[in-house]
């Protein structure tokens, strides 16, 4: 068979470089442009004013896509655009807790749509023949098996929330700990208008000591998108703000689903007819989706999940690049900023990709060496400012070593994939497809950095530790999408020989049936291995996927505690609240995470995380008298057992205690009967 449809570079692969010129087909410079400045500065007022600023980031959406001019379909111009919309966010919320308007978001579009506009200038009007084959093409049919794997992301994700209140959507979360701090940490930024680095005394109440800096990326993006959903910049009611919270944080894990389902289509070549496709896209947004994802969802893994999905784009790109050069680097530069802005953990990974790519096309990047140096360097800088802000953690070595709780991913079903990858990637068709031979090295890189991490541990430590599971996460990923350009070389085979279909109803339905098939067998072997590695029974029944979709992990008891405590608590009298309700089992998350969403709702969980601590077990009176003394702020208890209040009562017999109140808590229904009680 011909080398050329080995490769599938046909007139409409994206990796396929193009000239950039201006053909003969092309509008003078200044066509459409005061059209596209108009639409862009006069309707984000007009909807700011009928307070439907919702479709204002729809819009500003749009406009960034219709700015890619390499050889893409709608919805590639959609996926990439959204992944650099992320990386322009980042600098945004830069440039927002600066001036005066906060997170305003009339003041958002507007800047936005000036920089849109500054680009649209500067690049030009669009080539005519490309706008006319996107008016013939809006949706090639590659593309909709990304779609229903997004739609079933998106769905399985959000399912178990869009028919519950704010108080049961806490229950579903109550467990997570690490969602609890991320929750603390948007809402401290939409009340304090930027990142909470450049506001440490302000952050010093609402955030817990230490937490304030951390790669802010992803509550900046949420953030930003509530200021549009609310239309407002103003802070909602606590428990509403964690509702709205909860829901975006959950669709970011079904993003996740669709930017892997995305990547993994780009990566096997546009060439690839799209029933051969669907049973690999669907496959690995089911194997995102309902094995590893939901414990990171669960565990409240948002900002790991979010710097995922970032991953996955520059995967992408990096293995199958825009056609043209300029608009390949900024992509590229801006995803990488967004990545180190909203999780840097992926930065090594995403690093060595990147000189994989480098190396792969340095012919390309070469001939442009100029606009190369200012786009590393003004990704490079950018990169580095969240990194600066916690040096004194991240320019350790120690980290590579500390401990965590992670939750480890599915051997079982990641090495057999892995080992067929690479068989894959290093056959004779793939060899010789450029795209398979940036996959291969990007596979290769991410598992040697995986696998060095876990020997360092070895023998540093003894034993692998938070790190290395946290590479693997990366692994996984990167082996999901690059078995697309792994497999891409074998479907394009099979797209070349395919029979075409034939003339009648049941010869046009055999190439769909054949591929429903094919999609089923694969999704029953994934669901029939869906249990993690230590689970005592296999397949579905066991699988995190389920657990999630059951609701299994929710608690309502706990949520409804917390909530009625902190509807009846005394507001704004600078006492911190403390819960030591039932019996506390530190290896029970249900009973001993009370205190910190409390403490995230009153807003003071900088001042009331060392109660949070010393509340994870259970007190004697003596201990909690003696805590309140030694407390740097003043302490109101809240106590359910009689036998402990009279413990408290005589161990607080030595003196007044001005520092502690005592309340008595009793429950009936969503209401807490608050009962306080006379020390000394």
């Amino acid at each position: 068979m011909p080398i050329k449809t080995l490769n599938g570079a046909s007139a409409s692969d994206p990796a396929r470089p193009d000239s950039g010129g201006r053909g003969r087909g092309t509008a003078p410079r200044w066509a459409g442009a005061p059209v596209f400045a108009a639409v862009l500065l006069v309707a984000p007022v007009l909807l700011h004013l009928v307070s439907a600023d919702l479709l204002t980031p729809l819009l500003l959406w749009a406009a960034a896509a219709s700015l890619i001019r390499s050889r893409t379909s709608p919805l590639d111009r959609l996926f990439i655009s959204a992944a650099v919309l992320v990386g322009w966010i980042c600098v945004l919320g830069l440039i927002a807790s600066f001036w005066p308007w906060g997170l305003n978001p009339l003041a958002l579009a507007e800047t936005t749509a000036l920089t849109l506009i500054g680009v649209r200038v500067l690049r030009g009007a669009p080539d005519d023949s490309a706008r006319r084959r996107t008016r013939r093409n809006l949706l090639p049919a590659r593309d909709v098996p990304v779609l229903l794997t997004s739609a079933f992301g998106f769905a399985f994700f959000l399912r178990p929330l869009l028919h519950r209140d704010a108080v049961d959507r806490l229950a579903l979360v109550i467990t997570s700990e690490d969602l609890g701090r991320h929750f603390a940490l948007y809402d401290s930024m939409i009340r304090f208008s930027g990142y909470l680095a450049l506001r440490a005394d302000d952050a010093a109440r609402t955030i817990q000591e230490g937490v304030y800096t951390y790669p802010p990326g992803s509550h900046m993006t949420l953030a930003v998108l509530t200021s549009f959903v609310r239309g407002t910049d103003a802070p909602a009611a606590p428990l509403h703000a964690l509702s709205l919270f909860i829901l975006l944080s959950t669709a970011v894990a079904g993003a996740l689903v669709a930017f892997t389902a995305w990547s993994v289509r780009w990566a096997a070549g546009p060439a690839v007819a799209a029933r051969f496709l669907l049973p690999v896209c669907l496959a690995g947004g089911v194997w995102v989706a309902v094995v590893e994802l939901p414990r990171l969802v669960l565990t409240g893994f948002l900002s790991e999940i979010f710097g995922l999905a970032l991953f996955a784009v520059f995967l992408a790109l990096a293995v199958r690049p825009l056609s043209r050069i300029g608009e390949q680097l900024v992509c590229m530069g801006a995803v990488f900023v967004a990545i180190a802005c909203s999780y840097y953990l992926l930065l090594p990974a995403t690093g060595l990709v990147a000189l994989v790519w480098a190396w792969a096309h340095r012919r390309r990047w070469l001939r442009r060496i100029g606009r190369t140096l200012l786009a590393a360097a003004a990704a490079g800088v950018l990169a580095l400012l969240p990194i600066a802000a916690n040096w004194a953690s991240a320019g350790s070595a120690s980290v590579l070593t500390v401990p965590g709780a992670v939750y480890p991913v599915s051997r079982h079903l990641l090495y057999p994939v892995l080992a067929v990858a690479a068989v894959l990637l290093l056959g004779r068709g793939a060899r010789r497809n450029p795209p398979a031979r940036v996959a291969a090295g990007c596979l290769a890189a991410t598992g040697l950095l995986a696998f060095g991490i876990r020997e360092y541990q070895m023998a540093v430590a003894g034993q692998t530790s938070y790190f290395f599971e946290k590479m693997m996460h990366g692994l996984f990923l990167a082996t999901v999408v690059t078995a697309g350009a792994a497999v891409g070389p074998v479907l394009l085979v099979a797209s070349r020989r395919a029979r075409p279909a034939g003339t009648g109803v049941l010869g046009r339905l055999a190439p769909v049936v054949t591929a429903l098939v094919a999609t089923a067998c694969l999704l029953a072997a994934l669901l029939m291995n869906s249990q993690p590695d230590l689970a005592k029974d296999s397949g579905w029944s066991s699988s995190a996927g389920r657990v999630y979709l059951r609701a299994q992990s929710a608690h309502p008891r706990i949520a409804d505690q917390v909530t009625a405590i902190d509807r009846a608590r005394p507001k704004d009298d600078g006492k911190v609240s403390m819960l030591l309700l039932g019996d506390r089992v530190p290896t029970d998350p249900a009973r001993i995470e009370d205190n910190l969403w409390l403490g995230v709702l009153s807003r003071d969980q900088g001042l009331s995380w060392r109660a949070w601590t010393f509340a994870l077990k259970g007190r004697t009176g003596q201990e909690i008298v003696d805590f309140a003394d030694q407390s740097a702020v003043p302490l109101r208890i809240y106590l359910s057992d009689p036998e402990l209040l009279a413990q408290v009562r005589q161990a607080a017999r030595t003196g007044r205690h001005k520092a502690l109140d005592v309340v008595m808590v009793t429950f009936e229904g969503h209401r807490a009967e608050l009962a306080p009680q006379r020390l000394g």
